[in-house]
């Protein structure tokens, strides 16, 4: 859907009811989205944090690895070959790590995109299930099915609560 101008079509086409682009319908719709909205970015700047401290916490594996290198060698004459295996399974476990580093920071880079992607898709399923909740025209007249307040207020409360329910979900 492009707007509210599809929307109020769609909503026609179904019900033969004109609502215009000012019915609370519109804000019920904005304000779940806000509400998904306002979770995603939660969400994102939580991984853009955990991502930053893990790469710090392996900055400063690698940098004490490093220094007991530096270190090792100093000591080198004291205990010959012993020491140079140690620091060669040292220096491979540095690489490894960075590797590893690496290797989180794209996974975490992932995630994000991939909660942004659902966040979208979630937001185009909240749509259609509205859409789909509206009543259909009455076939035996020629008269629309009313939409009554008690079926707007069950639309506008399941918006919000699907809004929530997936917040929570994507807090996990």
């Amino acid at each position: 859907m492009n707007g509210k101008r599809d929307l109020i079509a769609e909503v026609v086409r179904r019900t033969g009811i004109r609502i215009d682009e000012d019915d609370p319908a519109f804000a019920v719709a904005h304000l779940a989205d806000l509400v998904l909205q306002e979770h995603t970015e939660k969400i994102a700047g939580d991984l853009a944090e955990v991502s930053a401290q893990v790469g710090k916490d392996f900055d400063s594996l690698v940098e004490k690895i490093r220094a007991l290198q530096n270190e090792g060698e100093a000591h080198k004459d004291e205990n010959g070959a012993k020491l140079d295996g140690t620091l060669a399974s040292m220096d491979k476990i540095s690489q490894r790590l960075l590797v590893v580093a690496k290797t989180f920071e794209a996974a975490e880079s992932a995630k994000a995109a991939n909660i942004e992607r659902n966040s979208q898709a979630i937001r185009a399923s909240m749509e259609n299930a509205i859409k789909t909740a509206l009543p259909k025209p009455d076939s035996s007249s020629a008269k629309p099915a009313p939409i009554n307040a008690v079926q707007l207020a069950s639309l506008a409360l399941s918006a919000v609560a699907a809004a929530g329910v997936i917040a929570l979900l994507m807090l996990r």
